[in-house]
Order: structure tokens, then sequence, then C-alpha cells
């Protein structure tokens, strides 16, 4: 219900609603209480005191004007999406939620329900649902940079990274000076590997907002990854002297300080924070760094407690039955007779090699002995063949890989190996390394596109192996067998099976290089390696930590580093704890059976 027109109450709310525009709520407010206190019923006039009052940060009295106002309409879908707003920032999420889906059960095309509503399913931990919240909204009325930023950042957290650039991207099309989506621009571009274009985005958002809590910590980063952790610290400094940094800020700082060898300070500026709660990778993120702060001093029992709890808090997608059946199926499906009567891509490019085995095994090490080498162009953790696998399969790896190669045309393999080779045109160089150590699952279709490509085998001792990816922050998905030792041992047999499989099937030439060896004598791994390869001898790849060269891996901070042998029987210290693992591996598990 509202006042007749023409009267002293009707004039006062338009009045008050005059000043909301004006950004005037106390004056108001004024209005809005005279207009109630003449024309009690006037739904309006309650949802503008509301208004008046929120903005005041008088929360819970313009929680009780809301109530007011959808008490007497209660179709009204803005005044119960306003009754949710209240009920949010006063921490009441549940009821929020209802508010906001009352809104839109009143009326569907209510977009800023939509939006809110998204923004509690995030905080309540529903990303998916929020996700589709926003894109709901966002496909009924596109161009508002507010809603591409939020979608952006649902995106980033589920960890397409693409999308959220896209996102991100549409949103600053409207507006090019939004500070949130440059940030988050930045953030996605960092986790795909493309640092340049990360950091271009990066200092466009600092240069609008210059301690930006995102864009700063993510160009300090970028400043660690680039071997530069002092120049990252001094970045992010004036954030760091807050009473109480961002959390993101911290972590950041701990881990540029570990980096520069001040691994006390870095827990003492863990220690300002208050204690992690909840689910989920952001929390867990501090406890990872906390867990190698701690490994570095020496606190291996309180070290291994952070990260295990870490690990539980990100939590995993992996099952350990459905990829030994994964590997059961390769080895079944790739016999010596299957891969002789199987198409192939007729290119005969040697360029190809590729370095393979569990995570933490000295992938990154080999390669940037090779990227060393002025014949060698070294791609980092290429996903193509991955794709491939996807392309191939119609979209449907776990239904129809490795099957689907039966009805493959050549000329579809031939295209995918010319694809594949595009980052080795024009530069004149005879070798592409491709180091994503989970492509030991691949072997078999490279195969099929390179009949001439070499591999590298990395091996390290699986104990000090399991240990390493267990203490790992990885981001990806396919990487959340690491959150257990359990299945990290479950995983780390697979490999082993199917890597003694590909020796025996396939005529790809394969060099095993086992971290311990190479480290005890780097020269002689680094002659054995360029022979492999057919590479003439060059002093740079024993000095390969010299190099300029961004490692976008976890490995970044080890391979500008000379060669050392701390990590060797790292697992040491923390036997008492790797029971699980060494109960998956199995009694005296050895990589060579």
């Amino acid at each position: 219900m509202s006042c007749e027109p023409g009267t002293d109450a009707e004039t006062l709310k338009r009045r008050g609603f005059g000043l909301l525009e004006g950004r005037e709520p106390a004056a108001a407010e004024s209005c809005f209480r005279e207009a109630v206190a003449l024309c009690s019923s006037d739904a309006a006039a309650w949802d503008g005191l509301g208004r008046a009052l929120n903005n005041l940060r008088r929360l819970p009295e313009a929680l009780a004007a809301f109530e007011r106002a959808v008490a007497l309409d209660a179709r009204a879908a803005r005044y119960r999406d306003h009754l949710g707003h209240a009920l949010r920032a006063l921490g009441r999420l549940a009821e929020a939620e209802a508010a906001f889906r009352a809104a839109l059960a009143a009326d569907p095309a209510c977009l800023s329900a939509r939006d809110n509503l998204a923004s509690v399913l995030a905080a309540r931990g529903l990303a998916d649902e929020a996700r589709v919240q926003l894109e709901h909204a966002a496909a009924a009325a596109p161009g508002n940079p507010r809603r591409d930023t939020n979608l952006g950042d649902l995106y980033r957290a589920a960890g397409d990274h693409e999308a959220a650039a896209q996102a991100y991207a549409r949103a600053l099309d409207v507006d090019p000076g939004r500070a949130e989506a440059l940030a988050g621009l930045g953030a996605a571009r960092q986790a795909q590997g493309r640092t340049a274009e990360a950091g271009e985005a990066y200092r466009r958002a600092l240069a609008l907002s210059p301690e930006h809590p995102v864009a700063a910590p993510g160009l300090a980063a970028l400043c660690e990854v680039e071997g530069r952790a002092g120049a990252g610290l001094e970045l992010i400094a004036p954030l760091l002297a807050e009473p109480a940094p961002r959390e993101a800020v911290a972590i950041t700082g701990a881990r540029l300080l570990t980096s520069l060898g001040r691994p006390a300070e870095a827990l003492r500026l863990l220690e300002r924070l208050p204690a992690a709660v909840g689910d989920g990778p952001e929390s867990a993120r501090r406890l990872y760094v906390l867990g190698h702060v701690l490994d570095r001093l020496g606190r291996h029992a309180e070290a291994f407690q952070a990260v295990a709890s870490a690990n539980r808090r990100a939590g995993s997608t992996f099952d350990p039955e459905a990829f030994v059946s994964t590997v059961t199926e390769l080895v079944a499906y790739f016999s010596v007779d299957r891969i002789a009567a199987l198409p192939r891509s007729g290119n005969e490019s040697g360029a190809p090699v590729f370095i393979v085995g569990m995570p933490r095994s000295g992938t990154s090490l080999v390669e940037q002995m090779l990227a060393a080498h002025p014949a060698v162009v070294a791609a980092g953790e290429r996903l193509a063949l991955f794709e491939a696998v996807r392309t191939l399969s119609g979209g449907d790896p776990g239904g129809r890989w490795p099957a689907a190669l039966d009805a493959t045309p050549p000329s579809r393999l031939a295209a995918l190996a010319a694809d594949y080779l595009v980052p080795l045109a024009g530069e004149g160089k005879r070798i592409l390394t491709d180091k994503l150590p989970t492509n030991f699952l691949n072997l078999g279709l490279a195969a099929l596109l390179f009949p001439r490509a070499r591999v590298v085998w990395c091996r390290r001792d699986p104990l000090d192996t399991g240990l390493s990816c267990f203490f790992q922050d990885f981001q990806s998905p396919g990487m959340s067998f690491t959150r257990s030792l359990a299945n990290i041992g479950v995983y780390m047999r697979a490999c082993r099976r199917l890597m003694h499989h590909w020796q025996q099937v396939l005529d790809l030439p394969m060099l095993v290089l086992d971290y311990e060896a190479t480290v005890a004598a780097p020269e002689a791994a680094v002659r054995r390696l360029l022979g492999f390869l057919e590479l003439p001898w060059h002093e740079g790849c024993l000095r390969f930590h010299e190099q300029q060269r961004v490692v976008r891996t976890a490995s970044y901070g080890q391979v500008r580093r000379p060669l050392y042998s701390s990590s060797v029987n790292r697992h040491l210290p923390y036997r008492t704890w790797l029971g699980p693992l060494e109960e998956a591996l199995g009694a005296g598990f050895r990589w060579q059976e």
C-alpha cells in the first residue's frame, strides 16, 4: 500500500528518495520517518527508511524497516531484495538466501536479487550454484562490469582460468578502470603461466589502486618466480606493515621471506594472522606455506601437521580405483599388435622430447639444463597431448579413450602433430621439450604422432618424491591425488607400471635419469642427456641456474640455484609419519622391478 498522491506523506517520501539519490542518508531518514508517521501503511516509505538506515550502517534498524515493508507488500521483489541485503550484512546468510530466493520467486527478472543470491551462495561455499545464478543474470543483461568481475572471481576459484579471464575482459570492455577486474585478470593469467600478461594487468591495477590487496601480492609473486624475491618483498612492504595485513599479502610475504632465507621472520608474520577457519583452497594455502616455513626451521613434526591439515582442508577429487582402472585399460589397449595396426600421423620430426615421471622427480631440473642449450626450445608443461586426447575422444576421454583411436584417420593425427610443433616454427632449433610429468599417461598417443620422438623418464627416491608431493600446494584438480599419502602411493605404483609397459611396447627411445645420480655427478648426467638427444656439448647446461628464463612450475625456486644435495633423503626426518605412503607402495618398492 502507499499514501494518496498529493498528501504530505507522499511529498516527504519523494523528497526522501531524492536525498538518497543525492547521497544524503541522514536527511532522507528524517523525511521517511515523517512519512511513515503520517502514513504507516506505505510500504515504499518503510523501504526508503530502511535504505537510509542501511546507508548510515544502522543495520538492525534498517532490517526492521525492511521487514515492515515486506509485511505490507509481500509481492514486491525489491523489498525482499533489500531485506536480504540487510540480513547478509548482519551475517545471517541462511535467512538472506531465503529472502533473495523469495524476491526471485516474486519476480524472476529482479537481477539485483540474483546477483545478491550469488554472493550469499558463494559465501556459504556453494560456488557452483552461485556461478549458475550469475551466468543467468549476465545472459539476461550483458555488459554489467561488476557482475562480470564477480563471475570471473567464481570461475577463477573453480580453476577455470580462461573463463575467468574472459569474464574480466568483458568487465574491462565496459569499465577499463576497474581495478578489481584488472587484478583478477592478472591472477587468471598468472595461473595460466602467461606471466607477461599477468604483470601488465597487475601494474594497471596498481596504477589505479597503489596497494591493491590482490594485484600487489600477485605482482610480488611474479617477482619471486622471476628470481627477484627481494623486489617482490619491497613491493608489498607497506601492506605487510599494516597492523592486520590481509591474508593473501601475509602468505605471499612469508613465502618471499622464506625464499630469502628468513624463515623466522616468515613465521612471525604468519603468527600475526587469526586462526584459519573453514575448508577450501584459501584456508589451506596459509597452512602449506606454514609447513614449508616450519620445515626450513627444522620443526618437522609441526611442519607435517600443518601440511596434513592443509591437504585435508583442500580436499581431493582423486579416485584411486578409477585411476588404476585407467592405467589397466591403457596397458591392455596398447599392445604390440594393436600399436602396429593403429594409424600414424606420418610426421617424421625428431624434435619432441617428452620429460615425464612423477611430479617433484626432477623434470624441471632436466628441462632447465636443456633450456640452456642453443639448439633447444624449452616449452614447459604443455597440455597439448591431454587436449588431443579430449579432441580425439569427442570430449569424453573417460568413456571413449583410447578406443577412439580405432576410428581416427591419419589426417587427423597429422593435423594434431603439426599444431604441436608450432612453438618450434621460426626458432631454427632442433629440440622441443615438453616437461608435463603426467604425460606418462599419453606416451602411446605421442608414439603415433611422433614415431621419432624421445622420452626422458625422471625418477627420484619414492619416499622423497611422495613427501615432496604431499608438501606441495598444487592448484590443478588433476593433482589432487597429492593430498593423501596413500593416494600418492597408488599413483606412483600406477606410474611405474605404465612406464615399464611403454618400455616394452613402444619404439620410442627412452632415457632414465635418477635425480640422486644427477645431483651427485651433474656433468656426467648432462653428457648422457645431450648424447641421448644427439646434441653437442654445451657448458651452459651445467650453469642452468644462471638463466633468466621464467619457470612456471613448483620448482621455480630450485632451478635458480646451483645443484644441491639437501633434497636427497629429505624424507628421513618425516619417516615416522609416512606409513600410509609406504603401505600403498608395498614393501621394498623400487622404480626398476
